[in-house]
C-alpha cells in the first residue's frame, strides 16, 4: 500500500473516532491529528519517496498501527488515549520522509 492510501485510510479512521467519542479533549486532539495528517497527504502528493527506506517502512507501519488503534478506539472508549499515542507516533515517522511539521513550526 503506499503512503498516499495509508495516510486515507486514517484520516477516514480517525473521522470515525472523533465521531464515536464524547470526551471534547480527546475530540480536539484528534481533529488536530486529523488535520495534521490531511496536511502532510497534500504535502505527500508533490513528492518521491525511497519506499526503501527504514524510515519509509517505519511511517507505513505505524500508520497501519495508528488506523488499526483508531478502530479499536471506536468500539472501546478506553482505547482512545492509546489511539491518540499511536496516531503521534504515526505523524512523526512519517514526518521523518515528509519533513512536514519543521515547515509549520
Amino acid at each position: 500500500m503506499n503512503l498516499l492510501s495509508l495516510l486515507s485510510e486514517l484520516i477516514d479512521a480517525l473521522d470515525v473516532l472523533i465521531r464515536a467519542i464524547s470526551d471534547p479533549l480527546q475530540q480536539a486532539q484528534l481533529v488536530k491529528l486529523r488535520e495534521c495528517f490531511e496536511a502532510m497527504s497534500d504535502s505527500a502528493v508533490h513528492q518521491l519517496f525511497d519506499t526503501t527506506s527504514q524510515d519509509f517502512k517505519d511511517a507505513t507501519i505505524a500508520l497501519g498501527s495508528a488506523t488499526t488503534a483508531a478502530k479499536q478506539g471506536v468500539s472501546d472508549v478506553g482505547k482512545v488515549a492509546s489511539a491518540i499515542n499511536s496516531a503521534v507516533t504515526a505523524a512523526n515517522a512519517v514526518d521523518k520522509i515528509l519533513g512536514f511539521l519543521a515547515h509549520i513550526a
